[in-house]
């Protein structure tokens, strides 16, 4: 699942050439692969001001500072669905809770906050092969 920087000037991608799914990015006009992360990492996700690099690291959210390159787990996020089940909007990160069980929820986090907030509740449960939710910028539009 690649995924663009919000520059456009970089790619993320995951691979697991070295055993652990690692998350990668390269320059898109062509260039030398990077390594971004230091514990396991898939599905990146770069913040809107380009500072935080999110992706998942088994079924927890993690955040990498860019700058400063410290990783760390979102605690309130532990129990994402993978498969890019997350999306990031400005400062709140919308996600598909791993525990949903047969019904679709769409649950908010707001990064300044810190505080959860659920947004709907559907019947029907996750596709797990087609994965994904995505958030329209600006606007209140939700792909699933």
């Amino acid at each position: 699942m690649p995924a663009w920087s919000r520059d456009g000037e970089w790619i993320y991608f995951s691979s697991n050439k070295t055993s652990v799914p690692q998350i990668y990015r390269v320059p898109a006009a062509g260039g030398e692969i990077g390594s971004m992360t230091m514990s396991q990492g898939l599905e990146a996700i770069e913040s809107t001001d380009g500072a935080s690099l999110y992706f998942m690291n088994g079924n927890q959210l993690w955040r990498k500072e860019l700058r400063r390159g410290e990783e760390s787990m979102i605690p309130e996020l532990a129990s994402v669905a993978i498969g890019r089940y997350c999306d990031l909007v400005g400062k709140t990160i919308y996600f598909v809770p791993q525990e949903a069980g047969d019904r679709l929820m769409i649950q908010t986090f707001n990064l300044e906050s810190r505080q959860l907030g659920q947004l709907f509740q559907l019947p029907g449960s996750l596709a797990r092969w087609v994965p994904g939710i995505s958030v329209a910028q600006g606007s209140n539009l939700i792909a699933i």
